[in-house]
């Protein structure tokens, strides 16, 4: 069942969590974004409100280094605001994952810069406080490669941060890379976790819409040939009459059987004859236009549905070029089968009103056919 697809199903690399399928991992790239930018504005925003808020509760140790702090603190916030503006534009659907990343990162580069800057560095829970509020940042826009990528950074800065701008750790810096290490373990899990059952519903879904198809598709087609059923003819044929209504237009349909038919399952089995009604099939589709219909009523009976027909005399070439697919015999497990057909033709308007009447009609004219043995095929006559 697709409800329980695991990541081998799905055909998951169990680490990048790309799907193998190369056109399915486009497939799901190209609906990610959809619906994730409202979440990515959000995002933006909180980080924005919480920069500012941050930067009223912290004290500097003078007017010069709050001066520096505030400075990098509004390019920060005029930068998410440029990625706000452009996150209503196509290209930042195209290029969120990479806009969001680099976003992350170059926040935490401000921070480093502004542990550089000043004389004594400033308290390391201001990693913690922003590493935690960009996790859940991270988990609802990215996806688990690119988290991965800007936990890895981030983690990176802290690290040279705290062993290389601050001599001498103490207990507080020590419990701030900690904060900082498990923020980036949670960022890191939440995101693979977040982006695994994404994939996950993504693909149940796919698998689910592919399951509706085909039993859509089985439920109007021939099991055995693929050709339309009777259903979906009628269906077709109501929409031809329908369509020669309203510009004055002419149909033709021909109800063909298989002559001898029930003698080939007899002598060589009926592999053989599904064999030979799957040839007569796709020679019968051969023959018809693209907005024709071939369809297999079942047994060995199709018909023949051919639209835009001008007028009663474009019938009988019709019918002629039909007959003309039987002249080759068919070749079943290595035997020739010389198969023959009788055809019933009737024409819209003229021989019936509805799609009952009509294809009642060309089956007549199917029957006269077999009788008169002439042409191999009959016009509908009410006579």
């Amino acid at each position: 069942m697709a409800s329980q697809a695991s990541i081998k199903d799905a055909g998951m690399d169990r680490l990048t969590l790309r799907f193998r399928d190369t056109s399915l991992e486009a497939e799901y790239q190209a609906t990610y974004p959809t619906g994730r930018r409202r979440i990515t504005r959000f995002g933006i925003v909180l980080t924005a409100f919480l920069f500012v808020l941050f930067g009223f509760l912290e004290t500097p140790e003078s007017p010069e280094i709050g001066e520096r702090m505030w400075t990098l603190r509004l390019g920060t916030f005029a930068a998410l605001a440029v990625i706000f503006g452009v996150s209503y534009t196509n290209f930042f659907l195209r290029h969120m994952q990479l806009l969001v990343s680099v976003g992350v990162v170059a926040i935490a580069g401000v921070y480093a810069l502004l542990q550089a800057m000043t004389p004594r560095p400033l308290i390391q829970e201001t990693y913690a406080f922003i590493l935690m509020m960009m996790g859940a940042y991270t988990v609802l826009a990215l996806q688990f490669g690119y988290a991965l990528l800007v936990s890895s950074l981030i983690t990176l800065v802290v690290l040279l941060d705290i062993f290389y701008l601050t001599p001498g750790m103490s207990i507080g810096e020590f419990s701030a890379l900690v904060y900082a290490a498990t923020a980036m373990l949670l960022v890191s899990t939440g995101a693979y976790l977040f982006d695994r059952e994404r994939r996950r519903s993504f693909y149940m879904r796919r698998q689910l819409e592919a399951e509706r198809e085909e039993s859509h598709r089985l439920a109007l087609h021939d099991s055995l040939t693929g050709l339309p059923n009777r259903r979906l003819l009628m269906e077709k044929l109501q929409h031809a009459i329908e369509r020669a209504q309203r510009y004055q237009r002419h149909a033709a349909l021909m109800f063909l059987d298989l002559d001898g038919f029930k003698q080939v399952n007899d002598t060589q089995g009926h592999d053989a004859g599904d064999s030979l009604l799957v040839e007569v099939a796709r020679r019968l589709k051969s023959v018809a236009r693209q907005v024709d219909t071939t369809a297999r009523l079942g047994g060995d009976e199709f018909v023949l549905l051919f639209e835009d027909v001008m007028d009663r005399s474009d019938v009988t070439p019709l019918a002629e070029r039909v007959m003309r697919v039987f002249e080759e015999p068919v070749q079943v497990s290595g035997t020739e089968i010389q198969v023959a057909a009788s055809i019933g033709i009737a024409f819209y308007p003229g021989d019936g009103e509805t799609a009952d009447q009509l294809l009642i009609a060309a089956d007549k004219a199917m029957y006269l056919a077999k009788k008169t043995r002439g042409t191999n095929f009959e016009l509908f006559s009410a006579v």
